[in-house]
């Protein structure tokens, strides 16, 4: 499986985890991110019984969240005002594309 900490070299990017089947596989947190994991799953859950299949969400306040969904995973990403959301969507593809050649 790819490490998420490849995402750390990216300009403005400040942590990182993937979570899979519900629980953290890898993170570069050093705090206690169980309150965000809880927010995250309600407003996944509302989003889904809204619209359908959730594939992003980003949230901007002082800091900057970006969550990528794919399949039974989700990358989460802290970064500040400087990351290249842009660069992020085709870095995050192809870490999903890595796990999904791993496990052919």
């Amino acid at each position: 499986m790819p490490d998420v900490e490849r995402f750390l070299s990216m300009r403005g990017v400040q942590g990182v985890f993937l979570m899979a089947d519900n629980r953290i596989v890898q993170s570069t947190f050093q705090k206690d991110i169980g309150t965000l994991l809880r927010d995250l799953s309600l407003i996944t859950e509302a989003l889904t019984e809204k619209h359908g299949t959730v594939q992003k969400i980003s949230m901007s306040g002082d800091r900057n969240f970006f969550f990528f969904y794919h399949e039974s995973m989700v990358l989460g990403i802290e970064g500040d005002r400087t990351v290249s959301l842009p660069l992020l969507n085709i870095q995050a593809r192809i870490f999903f594309k890595e796990i999904d050649e791993g496990s052919k």
